[in-house]
């Protein structure tokens, strides 16, 4: 049953720009994504209390959307920061302090959208 004025539609997002990986529903609606890339970031390290102005450049990164920023660490336990400067091909963001129970002196540094990752490969960010 359909209620009255009941307008049947189809809906085309092929050409949307919406971040990698598309949620569930995207295929109902075609909808096609850009894969964000970094190329480098630099510095490439900084001292364990934090606090690094770390520059990452590359491809479709979040158009300077004011959601863009950069996670530390590991998928589960990463540490969400939001981006200082955010363009499509550049984003600035200051480094969280090393979490007292990582035994290593690097993390991996991935670009993310509203706190999820939207690059699949990241870049390692040491502490000093």
């Amino acid at each position: 049953d359909r209620s009255a004025g009941y307008e049947e539609r189809n809906i085309n997002l092929g050409l949307n720009p919406l971040f990698c990986p598309l949620p569930d529903w995207a295929d109902e609606v075609h909808a096609t994504c850009r894969q964000a890339e970094i190329k480098t970031i630099s510095p490439s390290s900084g001292p364990a209390a934090g606090g690094t102005l770390v520059t990452v450049t590359g491809n479709n990164l979040g158009a300077g959307d004011e959601d863009s920023g950069c996670l530390f660490g590991k998928e589960k336990d990463s540490v969400w920061v939001p981006a200082l400067e955010a363009s499509d091909s550049k984003l600035v963001c200051e480094s969280p302090p090393k979490h007292p129970e990582n035994h290593k002196n690097a993390v991996v540094l991935r670009v993310g959208h509203k706190g999820e990752a939207i690059t699949r490969f990241g870049e390692l960010f040491r502490y000093t």
